[in-house]
């Protein structure tokens, strides 16, 4: 099933996503606790309790696709919990955990925000923008920091995160989809680079 979404911000967008079919999401929960069980960037030797996210979309239409899975881990008897992209092949044959630089893989995310599925690229596969709410440094509020992820074949989860996108991004640029691509599109520009490059490793430029 596919459902068409116009964006408020900027109405003559449109973008279409490719809804999983029931059996499919209950593949990947079936999976998750395996898949996240033994990460070295994860806490190990606990029970994980995964949330998927409730929008949850394939990358395109096309053959090579990939199941975007954001989700949030927690942990039963411990405070430690994540907010990571996960993502699966077609068949859900292939879940794999995306990669993240340890300075924003943070062990005290509550929540996903203002999730965002669109293509910043331009290579026709629908990539990730969202914030992920964590303890602010300066304060007890939580704060939501802009994470971005985008296709990339080269890495093993079809995904990496780059390092200069995300950090052109503040919290209130994530309320708009319109925004999020101007504020990219401007430091493209800026940069004189046609794309925001990222290592299969995760590590970021």
């Amino acid at each position: 099933m596919t459902v068409a979404i116009s964006d408020p911000c900027s109405a003559a967008t449109e973008r279409t996503l490719s809804v999983p079919a029931p059996e499919e999401i209950r593949q990947v929960k079936q999976r998750l606790p395996t898949i996240l069980s033994g990460q070295p960037d994860l806490l190990d030797n606990a029970t994980v309790i995964a949330r998927l996210e409730q929008k949850l979309t394939w990358s395109s239409q096309a053959s090579n696709a990939r199941l975007l899975l954001p989700v949030s881990i927690r942990y039963r008897g411990a405070v430690n919990a994540y907010c990571r992209l996960v993502t699966a092949s077609g068949g859900v044959e292939d879940v794999v955990l995306v990669a993240l630089p340890a300075q924003v893989n943070f062990d005290d995310c509550r929540a996903i925000s203002d999730l965002r599925y669109m293509d910043i690229n331009g290579d026709g596969m629908l990539d990730v923008v969202e914030g992920v709410l964590v303890k602010s440094n300066a304060s007890s509020f939580q704060v939501a920091i802009p994470l971005v992820y985008r296709s990339s074949p080269a890495a093993g989860s079809g995904y990496c995160y780059p390092e200069g996108a995300s950090r052109q991004l503040a919290p209130a640029d994530l309320k708009s989809a319109a925004c999020i691509r101007r504020v990219l599109e401007i430091a493209k520009n800026r940069r004189g680079i046609a794309v925001f490059s990222c290592a299969p490793s995760g590590t970021a430029h």
